[in-house]
């Protein structure tokens, strides 16, 4: 047989078994340099053929044979590569070492097949284990052609191929678990982690038995109890052959995160993407290592491309996913974003959650590296919708090929933020592409919804809490001018918006990334104008600024200029002693200079505590422009921005009478606009789904005609949230024991952690000038507060029956929509979360923090008793009424006395509260207790009208004498004239008689 045929006969055979479509090259078609000849046996060359023809497939190809040359050297092997690209020796090297080869001598053959150059590698190797026989020849070939392909990471971890056998995604799932354990913050490094499982091999072996057995979708009898925990005995037996201590902490320590491991993806077929992306949806709580606080629920997500983790408080909770640049600590960031957003939360139905990724692999350049931003961001989006439930898809049951040992979980809503922020409509493609059951719902702030920017949402209600604080410092911004010092540019929504809010704004500095911005007496209509030019061009800066407009002594410069020259008009704004300074310094100046408003509308945190350093702050690129709290001058603060100050920065600036509340409430309606326009479209959605007459395109423009009713909704809640702290204030000056209490009572369960919220202890409130709490504190008490009765309410079975929840349901929507899609609204998904928040924001907001007292007073279950008890009582005494007649007389006297009758009708409610619940009065808001109770009301009102009229229109001493004299009385009127039979009136009368009488 000639050297053709045989070629001929080998290569079919090969290809045969090996199932490859395309034909082998024929040997008259490939052209071998002369040392190839030399070098190369007719069955190796038969052997590189195929090579040849598996590269043209593939890309590259790889063989392992044993080296005939060579026989003395019994170890060695032929390992040979054939691309069709030249490979760097310096890059093939260190991949056969990591998988436990060692080179001893490599050729390069460049082999033209019909003319286009083909290049063969092949390396002399030996196994770096002592008597490592090749039985898994497949997995090495197939690791090296990954690691070339760029699906799996290159390190030391990839001699478990060698060594134990795997697969190299089954050596990438364990990679995942060291990552992810790494992002828990413990004190073994990388290197030590994979030292552990080089070395105890058995060990490691079972750790992967024992996530397949739960995992792998066919092992259905592996996944018995009784099959899991023999494999439990079996890595508790071989724990005890371990005998480095070290060892032994992070293989129990790796077994526990794989037990804690709810579902997986690793078994399913990612069609999405061309990587090896791995997910992991972990049961925090049951992760051992993890530090405090630890989230309900987090999903891991691994790949060659990037690191991810998204974090939540609560299985209803949403949040924005970042592109974050800290690769170290990724999972520290998230988690304190995510207590940030929960706290933000409270407002809404869901609670708090944060998403991050970071990318592995950086670009050449710009365009390069925002490329593989927004490719990890779609892979990773599509990783968290793979591990979440999909009820359109799949109804109540699992998706096939995913094992959970989770309850159902189908509620995923994200939303943009730093890195993001123009990537919401890419996140609704993906979850239109998975059938997601939230459809364009998924991710707020895409093109089909509330348009944030266009709307100004989250500067209107950042600024509605501004307006309260110059009202409590008397200054009327309608009327009168205020100087300002802004962070941010007028392209920002937060910003810019915020600079338009008023014609009376004298923007006098501002500073954003790039420039710093002077204009000591500013003209203010002149300047409102071409602050609003600016805010329409698209992508300004300062620099776009006009200068002809800008007033004597200002200008536009760069933050990174070494020497600025201040004119004299700049050096008296800022009171700076120096001619020549820096931009950073010239920062620091502008954020302490004497004004009425320091607006923080960009990125980055920017004040701090006296006695805080600059490393514990976490943002490392404002460490030269940051200053200390107690050097600011400004008298208010507006944070439309997150995380402009530190939360003991606010603290402190409080604590020397500035007006700050916190960025969670200053910029709240941001998060409130998303949620409604979340809760609206699932609600349009399901009536989709019911029926076909209501079209993608009809629902639409149903959302954007609710947009005018959803964004008033939004600021009122805005103002009602600032109104609360405004009351808790004064309460707190009087009485700071009782917030303290509820403090405590956070703290026990774990919802407050006084160190890391910066919240006073006992001994800290002595030792202040003034009794009582900051804002800043009483918004975290706030929070927590809401959160504490959602809670609580939501254990509540059959909370959602009665008319008057459902009720607070309907109320939440707009009033076009009630009428139209009441079913929709009754059969929300989240029918029940929305109607408890209602509750609780209505209650808190009204009653306060210290609502949460009452349920000191009897029974376990008080607490809903005394929800239902205040409702019933709000209704009963029609107290929005009141609340409305105090409003709309706030500008006919001074706040402190509206404050002061809103306390009245407050403590009124209070005391009926009490006086029910001291009597096992269990009353709720129907319309047979309203109603009974609100007829005993107006005959009892008959006995006194001229207070109660003067009350309404006139406040003063009457509205006191109505709600502490006359209010109080009245439970005890409808219980004597339930009891005796009588009228109200003449029960009243009577008991006014004897009064009278027992006085005389």
């Amino acid at each position: 047989m000639d050297r053709e045929a045989y070629f001929r006969k080998f290569l079919r055979r090969a290809a045969q078994r090996l199932r490859i479509a395309a034909d082998p090259p024929r040997l008259t078609d490939v052209q071998f340099p002369l040392h190839y000849h030399d070098a190369t046996s007719t069955h190796r060359a038969a052997r590189d053929l195929l090579l040849l023809s598996l590269a043209t497939d593939t890309g590259d190809a790889a063989d392992l044979t044993r080296d005939r040359i060579v026989a003395s050297q019994s170890r060695a092997y032929d390992f040979r590569i054939c691309s069709l690209q030249m490979h760097p020796l310096d890059r093939l090297i260190p991949l056969l070492h990591n998988l436990g080869l060692i080179v001893l001598d490599q050729m390069q053959f460049i082999i033209a097949v019909k003319g286009e150059p083909r290049f063969l590698r092949s390396f002399r190797v030996i196994f770096s284990v002592e008597n490592s026989p090749p039985t898994n020849k497949k997995s090495v070939l197939a690791a090296f052609v990954a690691l070339l392909h760029g699906d799996v990471e290159d390190d030391s971890l990839n001699q478990l191929i060698v060594r134990v056998g795997f697969g190299w995604r089954d050596v990438d799932l364990l990679r995942a678990y060291c990552n992810y354990y790494l992002q828990l913050g413990g004190r073994f490094g990388r290197s030590r982690l994979y030292q552990a499982l080089l070395s105890e091999t058995a060990v490691t072996k079972i750790l992967f038995s024992y996530f397949e057995a739960r995992f792998r979708p066919d092992d259905t009898e592996e996944r018995s109890l009784d099959a899991l925990a023999e494999i439990r005995q079996r890595i508790s037996d071989a724990f005890d052959t371990v005998s480095d201590v070290s060892d032994d902490r992070i293989l129990r320590d790796l077994f526990n995160i794989i037990d804690a491991t709810l579902r997986t993806n690793f078994y399913l077929e990612d069609k999405s993407s061309h990587r090896n992306t791995i997910a992991l949806k972990i049961d925090s709580m049951g992760v051992i290592s993890a530090p405090t606080p630890k989230p309900a629920i987090e999903i891991y997500v691994h790949s060659p491309l990037l690191e991810g983790v998204h974090l939540r408080g609560a299985k209803v909770a949403r949040g924005g996913i970042r592109w974050s640049d800290r690769a170290h600590d990724l999972r520290t960031e998230i988690l304190d974003l995510m207590q940030t957003q929960m706290i933000k939360n409270a407002l809404i139905v869901p609670q708090g959650a944060k998403g991050g990724f970071v990318i592995k692999q950086s670009g050449s350049d710009s365009l390069e590296r925002e490329a593989k931003g927004r490719e990890a961001y779609r892979d990773f989006i599509n990783s968290l919708l793979t591990l979440t439930d999909n009820p359109q898809t799949t109804g109540g049951d699992r998706a096939p090929g995913v094992v959970a040992y989770d309850d159902y979980d189908p509620y995923l809503v994200v939303a943009a933020d730093k890195g993001t922020a123009t990537w919401s409509d890419l996140a609704n493609q993906l979850s239109e592409s998975h059938c997601f059951w939230l459809g364009d719902a998924f991710a707020t702030g895409g093109s089909n919804g509330f348009h944030h920017k266009r709307l100004g949402i989250t500067a209107r209600g950042a600024w509605v809490c501004v307006r309260r604080h110059f009202r409590e410092l008397d200054h009327d911004l309608e009327k009168e001018p205020i100087t300002v010092v802004g962070v941010g540019s007028m392209d920002g929504d937060v910003f810019g918006n915020g600079m338009l809010e008023s014609n009376n704004i004298r923007l006098v500095g501002a500073f954003s990334g790039d420039h710093i911005f002077i204009d000591p007496e500013p003209d203010p209509a002149i300047s409102y104008a071409e602050r609003r030019r600016l805010f329409q061009m698209p992508r300004s800066s300062w620099q776009d600024y006009d200068k002809e407009t800008i007033s004597q002594g200002g200008g536009v410069y760069r933050r990174d200029e070494k020497d600025i020259e201040l004119s004299p008009q700049a050096r008296s704004l800022l009171q700076a002693r120096n001619r020549l300074i820096d931009g950073e310094a010239l920062i620091r100046l502008l954020l302490t200079a004497p004004v009425d408003l320091l607006w923080m509308g960009g990125i980055g945190t920017y004040v701090k505590a006296s006695f805080e350093t600059d490393e514990s702050v976490g943002d490392r690129a404002n460490d030269g422009a940051r200053v200390n709290a107690n050097q600011l001058r400004a008298k208010v603060v507006g944070e439309g921005a997150n995380l402009a100050f530190t939360r003991r920065g606010r603290v402190e600036y409080s604590l020397k009478g500035g007006k700050i509340n916190s960025d969670a409430v200053d910029n709240s309606a941001g998060v409130d606009l998303s949620d409604h326009e979340v809760n609206l479209k699932i609600a349009l959605h399901q009536s989709s789904l019911r029926s076909t007459s209501l079209t993608t395109e009809q629902a639409r423009r149903l959302l954007a005609d609710m947009t005018k009713d959803v964004c008033a909704a939004v600021l009122e809640d805005s103002y009602n949230q600032s109104l609360c702290l405004s009351l808790d204030q004064r309460r707190a000056s009087i009485d700071v024991e009782s917030f303290m209490n509820i403090a405590d009572r956070f703290e026990a369960a774990g919802i407050l952690n006084r160190e890391n919220d910066a919240f006073p202890s006992r001994k800290d409130i002595l030792s202040r000038t003034e009794s009582g709490l900051t804002r800043p504190e009483l918004a975290l008490l706030m929070a927590n507060a809401k959160l504490s009765m959602k809670r609580a309410l939501l254990d509540e079975p059959h909370i959602l029956e009665p008319e008057w929840v459902k009720n607070c349901l309907i109320q939440y929507f707009p009033i076009s929509m009630r009428s139209c899609f009441l079913d929709e609204i009754l059969h929300h998904p989240l029918a029940k979360e929305i109607a408890l928040t209602v509750i609780s924001n209505k209650i808190i907001d009204r009653a306060g923090t210290r609502f949460l007292l009452f349920d000191e007073i009897a029974a376990p279950h008080v607490l809903i008793d005394a929800v239902k008890t205040y409702l019933a009582f709000d209704e009963i005494m029609e107290a929005d009424k009141w609340r409305q007649a105090v409003r709309n007389s706030e500008n006919r006297m001074a706040i402190e006395q509206s404050y002061e009758y809103l306390q009245q009708v407050e403590e009124i409610l209070a005391y009926l509260c009490r006086w029910a619940l001291q009597r096992g009065r269990r009353l709720e808001p129907s319309k047979q207790i309203v109603g009974e109770w609100q007829r005993y009301l107006r005959e009892y009102f008959t006995e006194f009208p001229q207070i109660v009229e003067a009350a309404i229109h006139e406040g003063g001493g009457r509205f006191k004498e109505l709600f502490e004299g006359q209010m109080r009385a009245f439970p005890f009127m409808v219980d004597l004239a339930r009891g005796s039979g009588k009228n109200i009136v003449v029960v009243a009368r009577a008991f006014d008689a004897v009064a009278e009488a027992s006085w005389a």
